[in-house]
């Protein structure tokens, strides 16, 4: 029932149910979806208050970080790396900064995407090699681990952010 509800959101939005997208009745079923912690009901719910649907929802980077975390704690690698992203960025989300838990997350989603997702592993790994070179407050600062984690970011990822992230390894060498 709860993939029928996600998917029914999803039509929704995207317009294939009456020909134009209805955000009112997408967010219903992603609601019906994620009140059974289906994660990518949740994960649709986190992008839509993330980004905020005028008319529909408000724009909150709580309830965003709240859908994120509930998907994260049932295992979901997607939701592991946007809250790594969203701490990671935490001045653009309005958020407090929380690097051990950024790492936390991010290592959870390396550890688990790497298998399914090349992707958001490189994703996952970028973010603790930027983590562990910057060497935040809260964080020592390792260029082993950074080179360790931009390494597989580069052998995992796409090209579409090779470029940063080979300069960012290449700055750490």
């Amino acid at each position: 029932l709860k993939w029928a509800q996600f998917q029914a959101g999803f039509k929704y939005e995207s317009g294939e149910i009456g020909g134009h997208p209805n955000m009112k009745k997408a967010v219903q079923y992603y609601m019906l979806s994620a009140e059974q912690n289906h994660p990518p009901g949740l994960l649709n719910l986190a992008r839509l208050y993330s980004d905020g649907v005028p008319g529909v929802i408000k724009r909150s980077t709580m309830k965003a970080m709240g859908y994120l975390q509930k998907a994260a704690d049932l295992g979901n690698f997607h939701a592991q790396v946007n809250i790594a992203r969203m701490l990671y960025h935490f001045e653009h989300f309005g958020l407090d900064a929380d690097y051990p838990k950024a790492v936390k997350y991010a290592t959870l989603a390396s550890h688990y995407a790497t298998v399914t997702d090349k992707t958001a592993a490189a994703e996952a790994n970028s973010i603790l090699g930027f983590l562990f070179l910057d060497g935040n407050h809260e964080l020592y600062s390792s260029v082993n681990l950074a080179t360790h984690y931009l390494g597989l970011a580069v052998k995992n990822g796409t090209a579409a952010f090779h470029g940063l992230t080979a300069f960012k390894y290449c700055d750490a060498l």
